[in-house]
């Protein structure tokens, strides 16, 4: 019988001999690493970016089995700045003093564990997906960064939504100050925003915005008196949306870039019977409508309001504003009417919007839910 590296005999001469002689013996590195870690800058898809990259499959390779299923329970530990250009799927990740860069509107998927204290930078519609149950370090002290658009109109409203908290290293989905986590993302390094305390922004560098026009709306009713001011540095929690308008740059689109401790795992809002809440999709990738508004199926009617400022408006009198909400819900989607007022969710068969919304809530997007009263339930819902 073996026993470790001896083999025992079993008759009764109880004899013990080695299976190697140890003077023998050597002891070298393992060309396995677990995890798996980087040993240069470059791209995840070289070999000479991996420690072995040489002698094994570079993380997220191809099964040997079949030469084409991708394997996606790598454990990676990256040391150095990696650019990864496809879909990458992964068990645990952790990213120390480094960039991790996602490029070509691709995603990287973390299904258990992820430790950030370098930099996550999601190009263009890149996205990080954490799956259920999957753990985001609370100690982490590095950043993600995302880029979205919003009209540059300094007349219009833009309703936004962190996927980001301020950067600590004790909690998450702790919150955040628009100031804190919302860059000009014009050049390739974000940078801070300029702020006015007039009612116009200008396109300066980097730009200037008004802090006038930054509001939330939580858990009240359908009274335009009950929109909050919040301006650049106050508390919004997880999860909570907020206005803000543009820089009247010339191009119909500004960049922002959304930079700060990724959300991650369950986030809620209290919204009680028959208020409003403007809230918005608080991760780093785009989150199903459809599956939203089934999981609030208690709470909320069952659509989904999001304001669309129309190109043509031109002023800051609330009165003349030209726009609306477009309206989702699992029957489809309508696209924005005129609103009265600009109270939430008071429409009329005015002008009419261009944008439709789909089912995948984008990065950064704020929208408004409906809350009802239901009796078996109570009144207060999440």
């Amino acid at each position: 019988s073996f026993i470790g590296t001896h083999i025992n005999d079993d008759s009764l001469n109880n004899n013990r001999g080695n299976m190697f002689v140890p003077n023998k013996v050597t002891v070298t590195l393992q060309s396995a690493p677990m995890p798996y870690e980087t040993a240069t800058d470059g791209l995840w898809s070289d070999t000479t970016t991996w420690t072995n990259g040489s002698i094994q499959a570079i993380p997220y390779g191809v099964s040997i089995v079949n030469g084409s299923t991708p394997i996606d329970w790598n454990i990676v530990r990256t040391n150095h700045n990696i650019s990864s250009t496809g879909n990458k799927t992964l068990l645990g990740l952790s990213v120390n003093s480094n960039t991790l860069s996602a490029n070509n509107d691709t995603k990287i998927e973390v299904s258990h564990y992820l430790k950030l204290d370098g930099k996550i930078d999601l190009v263009g519609k890149s996205q990080l997906i954490q799956t259920d149950n999957s753990d985001f370090e609370v100690t982490s002290a590095g950043s993600l960064e995302r880029d979205q658009q919003g009209q540059s109109n300094t007349y219009n409203y833009n309703y936004w939504s962190s996927p980001v908290s301020t950067i600590n290293t004790t909690t998450i989905n702790h919150g955040y100050t628009v100031a804190g986590v919302m860059k000009d993302g014009t050049t390739s390094t974000p940078q801070d925003l300029n702020w006015s305390a007039g009612l116009d922004g200008s396109p300066t560098s980097p730009i200037t915005l008004a802090s006038y026009w930054i509001f939330k709306f939580q858990n009240l009713n359908n009274d335009y008196a009950n929109w909050s001011g919040v301006g650049q540095n106050g508390t919004l929690l997880a999860g909570q949306g907020y206005t803000l308008k543009g820089s009247a740059a010339v191009t119909a689109n500004q960049n922002y870039t959304f930079a700060g401790k990724p959300n991650n795992g369950t986030i809620t809002s209290t919204v009680s019977a028959n208020n409003l809440n403007l809230c918005g999709n608080p991760f780093a990738s785009a989150i199903d409508a459809n599956e939203f508004i089934d999981d609030n199926v208690t709470s909320i009617t069952g659509t989904l309001y999001f304001w669309e400022h129309y190109s043509s408006n031109a002023v800051h009198v609330t009165q003349q504003y030209q726009g609306g909400y477009a309206t989702y819900n699992l029957l489809g989607s309508v696209i924005a009417l005129k609103a009265v007022n600009n109270s939430p969710l008071t429409l009329n068969n005015g002008a009419k919007g261009i944008n439709s919304p789909k089912q995948f809530i984008p990065v950064g997007q704020g929208f408004f839910v409906d809350a009802f009263l239901d009796p078996l339930l109570g009144v207060n819902t999440t």
